[in-house]
């Protein structure tokens, strides 16, 4: 690294630290390595996390970096690639980087709080987080050369999440975007049948399941089918003997080779899902049950970035600007009730529906608020 005298900084000595031992802690080794060369810093106490993030590294081909604690990890902070924390770290230094991932085992509560107010952009559980964090490892899959992940959540069941989300991928593909639009349920598979009265021939999430490898971005482009314009990834069918979720890998191959993702999340799940998205636009009417739901969804989120779609009439858009702001999030839009909506995605006309002048202007607003194309 070029100290702006022309000069190079002197190789100095770094901590790594290997996997547990038969002992079960942490061993550490002291090695040289040039002081240029990236790597990963992950500080953990927690030997698990620690054996399991440098499994993805090595998967990937880089380098992590284990420190046991903050104060040790300090020589390191500023110049890794990218930081990620245990759920064991309780603090953060001052007057210094953001982290980017935080790690939690099965066991733990799911650090959501801290990594809201630390701006940590991904909390990863693991085992199941270990494809997508091979991933970032291999490619920063956060990074700014990948798609933007929109999260849709209905904070209560029938507050027609899955139809702005749909409608906002048909809007984004209309103006030009690559998009795709995931229907993230596993119980639900009535988004493809609504989008479309015929058949529509491709892969289901469920029989793209990596087990821990990663997906080919081109091929999974390739292989989906397309409707209103836009890719789609639903669950197959009920039928379907894959597995009950979706594989994270399959969406970050995704961000890698569409513009934008848009995520339907269903109602009851959004701690499940959320942490893959970089923003999430909550769905919801004006009514003491929605903002209860709203309020605890969010609470558990690990987004930064998130709004509101108040379900409504627009002449209550300063009560709809009232409860953006007790949730504490911006307010994205308003959607007032889309007459014979149920009636559309019974006969797969659902997307008809969104050429229409209320809804193509709150999905306009969606994406103005998205910022910049990629």
């Amino acid at each position: 690294m070029n100290s702006g005298t022309g000069l190079q900084h002197p190789v100095r000595r770094r901590r790594h630290v290997s996997p547990p031992g038969p002992s079960g802690i942490l061993a550490e080794e002291v090695r040289w390595t040039p002081a240029e060369r990236e790597v990963f810093l992950l500080v953990t106490s927690r030997p698990e996390l620690a054996e399991q993030a440098l499994t993805a590294a090595a998967a990937a081909g880089a380098e992590l970096v284990v420190e046991r604690d903050v104060d040790s990890a300090l020589g390191l902070w500023d110049g890794a690639k990218a930081v990620l924390l245990g759920a064991d770290v309780m603090e953060v230094p001052i007057r210094r980087r953001g982290a980017d991932v935080l790690l939690s085992g099965p066991l733990d509560e799911p650090p959501w709080d801290r990594a809201a107010g630390w701006g940590v952009e991904r909390v990863v559980p693991l085992p199941e987080g270990l494809g997508w964090l091979a991933e970032f490892f291999g490619g920063m899959g956060s990074g700014p050369d990948g798609g933007h992940v929109l999260g849709v959540w209905g904070a209560v069941g029938g507050a027609g999440g899955s139809s702005l989300a749909a409608w906002l991928a048909g809007h984004a593909a209309s103006d030009g975007l690559r998009t795709l639009l995931i229907g993230a349920s596993a119980a639900d598979t009535a988004l493809k049948h609504a989008l479309s009265a015929e058949e529509l021939a491709g892969p289901g999430w469920d029989e793209l399941t990596t087990n821990g490898g990663t997906v080919s971005p081109e091929r999974l482009a390739e292989a989906l089918p397309s409707v209103g314009g836009f890719s789609l990834l639903c669950r197959s069918g009920e039928a379907s003997s894959g597995p009950g979720r979706l594989d994270p890998s399959v969406v970050e191959a995704a961000r890698k080779v569409y513009e934008l993702v848009v995520v339907d999340i269903p109602s009851g799940e959004a701690e499940e899902h959320a942490w893959w998205c970089d923003s999430v636009t909550v769905v919801a009417p004006l009514t003491l049950n929605a903002g209860l739901r709203a309020v605890e969804g969010l609470r558990r989120m690990a987004v930064t970035s998130t709004g509101l779609v108040a379900r409504c009439p627009a002449r209550q858009k300063p009560e709809a600007q009232d409860l953006a702001e007790r949730l504490g999030i911006r307010l994205d839009g308003i959607m007032p009730e889309v007459r014979g909506a149920t009636m559309a995605a019974d006969e797969g006309l659902l997307l008809s529906l969104g050429r229409s002048r209320p809804v193509r202007r709150v999905t306009g607003d969606l994406l103005r608020n998205l910022g910049p194309r990629p």
